[in-house]
C-alpha cells in the first residue's frame, strides 16, 4: 500500500503538477518544483560561483522537508565554500525554516556529492532569489578547455503525515538543469589599447608562449618579466621605459646657456619652463625657437625680433606720447610692457630701462631734429 501511495505521488508531480493525495484526515500538497542553476560564472577571485534556486510550491499540515544533492568530480573541483540566507522566504501560513548553510560534502563511488536539507512544519514556498550558492576552486593542472561538470542528481521532497510512526512520503528526482562551465583562461598581451597576441594556458602554469615586443621610438620596451596565470584569465600590459635625452639652449655664438633633460613623455611647455632665459639683444625681443621634442639630443637657439624704436606705447608709431610714458615710467606713475621698455630705450647702454635721455631723443625725433636713434646708427 505505502509503495503505491509513493508512486501515485511520483506520477502526480512527473506529470500533472496537480494537487490531491488523501491520507486519513490529513491533507498536503506538492505542485511542481523545479531545481536548477542559473548559469555558472567566474569571481574575482577565481571561484566557480554556483548559484541554485528552487521554483515551486509545496504544502503539508505537519511537516515538510526538502533536500537536494549535487555530484562533482574532486579531481577537478573544491568545494570551499557555501552561502546561503539564515532563513528562506516563508508562505502566508508563516512556516519555520530551518536552513543548514554549512558545506556537507561526502564521498561517493565516482566522486563526491554534496547534500544540503531545510525543513519546516505546514509548508515551504521560495522567492526567486538563489536558494544557495556553493562556490569551487579549480584545480592547478587542469588543461584549456576543460568542461566541469556539476550534476543535479536528485531532490526529494518529504511529507510526513499527522499520526505518530507514520513514514514519511517522498518523491526522489528533479526537474531542471545541470551546470557546465568551461575552463578558457587566456592571456592577452596589450600595446596599450591595441591587442597584440591572446593565448590560452592551463591552469598552474607560470608562463606563456610571449609574442615579438613591439618597439617604440625614444622608449625601451619590454614584456612584464614575471605575471600571475589565474583562472579569470590574465591581462599583460607592453612595459615603455623612456629614454632621457638632453636640450642644448645656445646662445648667437652657439655657445651653451643651459641644458634640460627631458623624454618623449614630456611636453615642450614643460621643457621650456625649465630653460634658461633667452640672451638679451639690445633693441630686440628673444624668444628661443620654435622645437619639437624628438628621440634624440635636441639644440635649441634664439630667436630675436627688432621692434619699432621709440615706440615706447607700443601704439604702432612714434608719437609725443611715447617720450610722455617713459618720462611717467620714469617716475614711476607708469608702468611699461617689456616690449615698451625695449621700444623706448633708445640711448645707451640699452638695458631695457628707459629714461629721461630716451624721452628726449623721441621728442627730438618727433620734431625732425633728428632721423634716426642713437640704437640705429650703431646697428
Amino acid at each position: 500500500m505505502k509503495r503505491c501511495l509513493a508512486l501515485l505521488l511520483t506520477a502526480l508531480l512527473l506529470f500533472t503538477f496537480a494537487p490531491a493525495a488523501s491520507f486519513g484526515v490529513e491533507q498536503y500538497y506538492i505542485q511542481g518544483a523545479v531545481l536548477q542553476t542559473e548559469g555558472l560564472e567566474l569571481t574575482d577571485d577565481g571561484l566557480i560561483a554556483v548559484p541554485f534556486t528552487l521554483e515551486g510550491f509545496a504544502q503539508g499540515q505537519k511537516f515538510l522537508s526538502v533536500q537536494f544533492f549535487v555530484d562533482y568530480n574532486p579531481n577537478n573541483l573544491e568545494l570551499v565554500r557555501c552561502d546561503a540566507d539564515p532563513l528562506t522566504e516563508l508562505n502566508a501560513l508563516g512556516s519555520t525554516v530551518e536552513v543548514h548553510p554549512e558545506i556537507n560534502d561526502i564521498a561517493t563511488e565516482t566522486g563526491r556529492q554534496f547534500r544540503y536539507a531545510i525543513a519546516g512544519s505546514s509548508g515551504l514556498s521560495f522567492n526567486e532569489e538563489p536558494l544557495l550558492v556553493l562556490y569551487f576552486r579549480v584545480a592547478d593542472g587542469l588543461r584549456y578547455g576543460t568542461q566541469l561538470n556539476l550534476e543535479l542528481s536528485g531532490l526529494e521532497l518529504s511529507l510526513i503525515p499527522a499520526e505518530e510512526g507514520g513514514l514519511p512520503v517522498s518523491f526522489d528526482g528533479f526537474f531542471g538543469e545541470n551546470g557546465s562551465i568551461t575552463i578558457n583562461p587566456r592571456a592577452k598581451f596589450y600595446d596599450g589599447e591595441t591587442l597584440v597576441h591572446s593565448v590560452g594556458y592551463n591552469l598552474g602554469d607560470t608562463s606563456v608562449t610571449e609574442p615579438e615586443v613591439p618597439q617604440h621610438a625614444g622608449y625601451i620596451c619590454s614584456w612584464p618579466e614575471s605575471y600571475e596565470l589565474p583562472i579569470n584569465g590574465a591581462v599583460i600590459n607592453l612595459i615603455k621605459d623612456p629614454i632621457t635625452y638632453v636640450a642644448t639652449f645656445v646662445d648667437e655664438n652657439n655657445q651653451t646657456v643651459g641644458t634640460v633633460d627631458f623624454t618623449l613623455d614630456d611636453t615642450v611647455e614643460e621643457v621650456l619652463a625649465k630653460a634658461p632665459a633667452v640672451p638679451k639683444k639690445a633693441g630686440y625681443i628673444g624668444n628661443w625657437e620654435t622645437f619639437e621634442l624628438k628621440a634624440e639630443n635636441i639644440t635649441v637657439a634664439p630667436v630675436y625680433t627688432r621692434g619699432l624704436y621709440g615706440d615706447a606705447d607700443c601704439s604702432g608709431e612714434i608719437a609725443a606720447a611715447d617720450a610722455a610714458a617713459v618720462l611717467r615710467f620714469t617716475v614711476r606713475l607708469q608702468d611699461l610692457s617689456e616690449l615698451g621698455r625695449l621700444q623706448g630705450d633708445v640711448t645707451a647702454p640699452y638695458d631695457g630701462s628707459p629714461n629721461s635721455a630716451d624721452a628726449a631723443q623721441i621728442l627730438r625725433w618727433c620734431v625732425r631734429l633728428i632721423t634716426e636713434f642713437p640704437i640705429e646708427a650703431e646697428d
